[in-house]
């Protein structure tokens, strides 16, 4: 967007700007915003797309991206959103009842497992955790691979294998009752999701206003 487009005629920041989110980060910081931002700059246009590819949002003609921090290039901005994350393994009470509890990730070799694959990736994602100081990857064998994150999580509750979650997305489940946690000392924290976009010497106004809105949300 050029820098004379970022204002409407009345001198407020106006034009399109776009957006491309992980699904769960737009849920988590984007949604919240999009409705105070519409009634307070009204001439600001906003087109989000809600995508778990890993893509080139330059590329792609977006002006800002909701990401993890492992897939954000090195040449852009990024300003870390809420925190860091854990991922969890996690089963339904009725898959616990018929296979056990594994004791060590290496167990997980044994089980039934519902695996993610990214969108636009051939294989599923690792399962990783952490012992004595290193990282350490746990490829299962997956009765089940989907690319959708919701799907996994359903697939758990009816007990169909263990699932590897973001500990955020389950909390609510496990409370229920609906989920067990497991090897919660195997799992560590990493840097969470980051609002990214691309350095350069003026910032459209449109987009000035839609970044500081995000980050002043953000717990």
């Amino acid at each position: 967007m050029a820098l004379t487009q970022s204002r409407d005629a009345a001198g407020r920041p106006a034009g399109t700007v776009r957006i491309v989110s992980f699904r769960s980060a737009g849920e988590k910081f984007i949604l919240p915003v999009l409705a105070d931002l519409r009634r307070n700059f009204p001439e600001i246009r906003l087109d989000i797309t809600f995508d778990d590819e890993v893509t080139d949002p330059v590329a792609g003609g977006f002006d800002i991206a909701v990401r993890i921090g492992e897939v954000i290039g090195q040449d852009m901005v990024a300003v870390p959103l809420g925190g860091e994350l854990r991922q969890i393994a996690v089963a339904s009470p009725d898959y616990i009842a018929r296979h056990g509890v594994p004791k060590t990730p290496r167990d997980l070799l044994s089980h039934d497992c519902i695996c993610w694959r990214w969108p636009g990736q051939q294989h599923p994602f690792p399962w990783e955790f952490y012992e004595d100081g290193r990282w350490f990857s746990i490829s299962p064998p997956a009765g089940i691979v989907v690319n959708d994150r919701r799907a996994v999580l359903q697939l758990a509750t009816q007990g169909a294998g263990i699932a590897f979650c973001i500990e955020d997305t389950v909390l609510d489940l496990i409370e229920a009752g609906n989920l067990v946690p497991l090897l919660l000392e195997w799992s560590r924290p990493f840097p969470g999701f980051f609002l990214s976009y691309s350095q350069q010497r003026h910032m459209p106004a449109a987009n000035r206003v839609v970044i500081d809105a995000i980050r002043a949300e953000c717990p």
